[in-house]
């Protein structure tokens, strides 16, 4: 009995755990993104809330959707000319200035924006 009992607190452990490791990614990636590739900026502004806003550094257009993480994966589900569109990218690094994230075998590289 104290066996059943020791391994049931083991994994009510590593459940809290992996929910404040999932809780703690979501936190730092709240706030402004900046991309450059190829002479071209883009911006991502993840919210709170679990919205994402996509946009460029001249041309004044954004592209709004959702967001969400869970463990290491982090899916965007955004909408384009009517047409719905979801990309689930695995989460390489993130800390306080940088995110890269990796989908179908190319990275991408953020730093963050600070105000």
């Amino acid at each position: 009995m104290k066996t059943l009992k020791k391994v049931v607190a083991l994994l009510l452990i590593f459940s809290i755990v992996f929910a404040f490791a999932a809780c703690s990614k979501k936190a730092m990636i709240i706030g402004k993104w900046k991309q450059e590739e190829d002479g071209e900026t883009l911006y991502y502004t993840f919210d709170k809330d679990g919205k994402v806003t996509i946009s460029g550094e001249e041309d004044g257009l954004a592209i709004t959707g959702s967001y969400s993480i869970e463990g290491d994966k982090l899916t965007m589900k955004i909408s384009i000319f009517g047409e719905s569109e979801e990309e689930e990218m695995k989460i390489k690094t993130l800390n306080g200035s940088k995110l890269v994230l990796e989908s179908d075998g190319e990275t991408v590289e953020l730093t963050k924006v600070k105000k």
